[in-house]
């Protein structure tokens, strides 16, 4: 069950999971306890440590949605870099190919250069 949940950049908290879960997972605990005091004391200990968990998932989901965007932003990037490459060569299939299979006969071939290459082809191609 989420403790934590991201709605448009902001955190909420499932309250009734938290407590629900503390709940559960101090049951044995409470069980025990022969006063009031003590079962209050034992639950109070296990929604702090509840909340904590809470806290984390809220976090990891916050890191989460950074590293999305960040994804997004290069993967904008990359489609934009391929889309400049693909005008400079006039948006020529036959022109790109060209530089592929010229690339493709050095004695030390760039990777990097044929898949940038390929990717501009795919663009131009429409794919």
């Amino acid at each position: 069950m989420a403790l934590a949940m991201l709605h448009s950049n902001r955190i909420a908290f499932n309250l009734s999971g938290i407590m629900r879960r503390a709940h559960h997972e101090g049951r044995f605990a409470r069980r025990m306890c022969r006063t009031a005091a003590d079962r209050a004391r034992h639950l109070s200990h296990w929604l702090k440590r509840t909340w904590a968990d809470a806290k984390r998932e809220a976090a990891d989901l916050l890191r989460q949605a950074e590293q999305a965007a960040y994804v997004r932003q290069v993967l904008a990037a990359r489609a934009a870099e391929n889309v400049a490459l693909a005008a400079s060569y006039g948006s020529n299939p036959d022109m790109i190919r060209a530089a592929i299979a010229s690339e493709g006969m050095r004695d030390r071939m760039n990777f990097a250069a044929v898949a940038r290459l390929e990717a501009a082809l795919a663009v131009t191609l429409g794919h």
